[in-house]
């Protein structure tokens, strides 16, 4: 059976408009949301099932695309490798498996042991009450994993997605 050429570009360019459209709603979900430390879970989530179903290898294979989309589309790649697994960075997981608070590793920063983000989470209410006199601002162990790590992370990764989207569907 042949297909022609112009109608796969289109049925192409329909699917991915669809997923693209689809993940800009989650990343503008995962923005929103206050706790940063979820925020970053719901995100290392959503990039872990786009690289689980193949998408950046299918979005690098697009052919079609101009001069400004395929540096948009390139951007788009290295930020979901950036936010996705890596068993040496914060999204410990393997292939097929959830993200979840156990298996996300935050600190390693100021001093500060790599635990769980479940740990963090946890132990909320005392990382607010610590003081750190070497940090300037909001010296607290809290803000340094929640503020600085986790919603550095999260704004950084999920702007330049959403621009980097916003480019391609135009």
């Amino acid at each position: 059976m042949f297909i022609h050429k112009k109608f796969y570009s289109m049925f192409e360019k329909r699917r991915l408009k669809k997923r693209l459209q689809a993940f800009k709603l989650e990343l503008q979900k995962v923005y929103a949301i206050d706790n940063k430390i979820e925020a970053l879970i719901k995100l290392f989530n959503e990039v872990s099932r786009l690289q689980d179903e193949d998408f950046p290898q299918e979005l690098a294979s697009v052919r079609w695309l101009s001069r400004d989309k395929r540096k948009a589309r390139g951007s788009l790649i290295i930020e979901i490798k950036i936010a996705g697994r890596n068993m040496y960075k914060m999204n410990r997981t393997k292939k097929g498996e959830t993200v979840t608070a156990d298996n996300v590793f935050l600190g390693d920063l100021f001093g500060l042991w790599t635990k769980p983000a479940s740990y963090w989470l946890k132990n909320e209410t005392s990382l607010k009450a610590t003081h750190r006199p070497d940090i300037k601002g909001n010296p607290t162990e809290w803000y340094l994993i929640h503020d600085y790590q986790c919603g550095t992370f999260v704004k950084d990764r999920t702007e330049s997605m959403l621009r980097q989207i916003d480019i391609l569907l135009a």
